[in-house]
């Protein structure tokens, strides 16, 4: 995964001497691909052949991640053409639909690719909305920290006005609540 990303660095870089307008779709295209790739990372673990098949990609500078989900369903599919004399590919299908049988009668799974890919990219969603409440929740301490900060300082350098100030105030609820007690004493 390594190799890739850095190959994909390196493209990125080999972009910067192109025009600025027709540099932004191909950067979409190829953070498109990049995430693909990160979406099939824990699958180059158990099949290198992917990660070879995507360096190749990028290689020709060719970022189609259609095509790419395609060369990992086949990959994917000659694995468990191995493991499987049952299974089989739709070439023409953008969902490729993978069979294998474990063996075991009663379980005859179909499996796809983009239903994998579907759950890492929830994985991934999951993660960055944990990431997101993290640093809100960061951020929310580091404000109380710096409000109690200001306050201390604030509290430090203008502590006798802020009693006069607190005095006052006091002093002014005080003759309220007696204006108060008298004019209701005066009612009964």
């Amino acid at each position: 995964m390594y190799q890739l990303k850095i190959a994909i660095a390196n493209k990125i870089l080999e972009l910067s001497s192109v025009n600025a307008e027709s540099l932004k779709p191909k950067l979409r295209e190829i953070q498109r691909f990049s995430d693909f790739a990160d979406a099939c990372e824990s699958m180059m673990q158990l099949y290198p052949n992917i990660q070879s098949e995507l360096l190749q990609m990028v290689d020709n500078d060719d970022f189609d991640t259609a095509k790419a989900s395609r060369t990992v369903d086949l990959i994917l599919q000659n694995q468990h053409d191995v493991s499987s004399p049952a299974a089989f590919i739709e070439a023409n299908d953008p969902e490729m639909r993978i069979p294998y049988n474990t063996g075991d009668p009663e379980s005859d799974d179909i499996h796809t690719v983009s239903e994998e890919i579907s759950r890492y990219d929830e994985d991934a969603l999951i993660g960055a909305e944990e990431k997101k409440r993290r640093m809100i929740l960061i951020l929310k301490i580091v404000g109380v920290v710096i409000g109690l900060v200001l306050l201390f300082f604030i509290i430090k350098n203008y502590w006798e006005i802020i009693l006069v100030v607190a005095g006052i105030v006091l002093a002014a609820f005080i003759i309220w609540k007696v204006y108060m007690w008298q004019k209701s004493k005066k009612n009964n």
